[in-house]
């Protein structure tokens, strides 16, 4: 499937990748502005419909393809590989980047960021970083701590040394999500943790710039995000007067179907962040922003949103 074209491009934070990003601007003077840190193996298109539920409440949206995604890997050998490394400060910096070319433009206005899934992985570690410039973050299909993403990390690194870091590393896809679609029936495809929804599936299994597997430099990134974001102390680090919501499906693996979300809830509070709110949609697997309730979860979010914009 073509990508559609970016807004833009800036360098990224590893004076290597030219970062891809996109502007969705509503009609008139924006209310507020939500930034999209996107999923594993995906790209910011794919929430172009929430972008536009948005648009229509005067939501200005906007956001990157992270390094090794959609246009911005160079290559379909870069897809899941990320130059340099260090993608646990690099892609952060490369969210934040866009953060101030967005706020130089509209100054003042209530700023937003919404993180799915390993993207909710980087925005937790921007939110250590830059959380006071924000008004509120929403995590959406984020985890709790992974066991054995420790062991991960030792594994991505003995592959990329003996097979070099842009290999396709099979094992550790199988590791990491072989047994995700255990607990459904009738499952038709490996992909049917995602959604409920049977064309969302088959889209994701068609598009090249999804179906793809990591590379060894990939898994080693990504385990070290996870690794840093399931820290107990992780939460000590988020401002307390940041207003945080939580979103998930109760039969999303990547969230130990809603166990994992709960705890990363507990442990906000516990650190005394003041605002902490969570939704759990039963029946939802991982993608909720593509699953049968995707209208309710939308909802959700731009109520929260508006509640919050002052």
């Amino acid at each position: 499937m073509p990508l559609k074209q970016p807004s833009g491009f800036f360098t990224s934070a590893n004076n290597i990748s030219q970062i891809a990003y996109y502007l969705y601007p509503p009609e008139g003077e924006p209310r507020g502005i939500v930034q999209i840190s996107h999923g594993m193996c995906e790209y910011l298109t794919r929430y172009e419909a929430f972008a536009a539920d948005l648009n229509r409440r005067g939501y200005l949206v906007c956001g990157n393809d992270h390094v090794g995604h959609g246009h911005s890997a160079a290559s379909r050998k870069e897809l899941g590989y990320f130059p340099g490394g260090r993608a646990h400060q690099i892609l952060p910096e490369d969210l934040h980047t866009l953060t101030e070319m967005v706020k130089q433009r509209y100054p003042g206005v209530p700023y937003f960021l919404f993180g799915h899934s390993m993207g909710s992985f980087v925005a937790r570690l921007y939110l250590s970083r830059f959380g006071e410039e924000l008004s509120g973050a929403v995590l959406c299909g984020t985890s709790g701590p992974v066991p054995g993403s420790r062991l991960g990390i030792s594994l991505a690194g003995l592959i990329a040394a003996l097979k070099g870091e842009h290999y396709r590393a099979h094992f550790l896809e199988n590791l990491a999500f072989g047994s995700y679609n255990s607990r459904y029936e009738a499952v038709e495809t490996p992909s049917d943790w995602i959604s409920r929804d049977r064309q969302v599936v088959r889209r994701y299994r068609e598009d090249e710039h999804c179906l793809f597997t990591f590379t060894a430099n990939g898994f080693h990134e990504l385990f070290t995000m996870v690794t840093l974001v399931s820290r107990k102390a992780w939460a000590n680090t988020v401002p307390k007067n940041l207003p945080i919501y939580l979103i998930a499906g109760d039969m999303d693996p990547v969230g130990q179907y809603g166990k994992g979300v709960c705890l990363i809830k507990d442990r906000l509070v516990n650190a005394g962040v003041s605002d902490v709110s969570m939704t759990l949609y039963p029946e939802s697997r991982h993608e909720i922003l593509n699953d049968l309730d995707k209208e309710q979860v939308t909802k959700d979010v731009l109520t929260w949103l508006d509640r919050h914009l002052a």
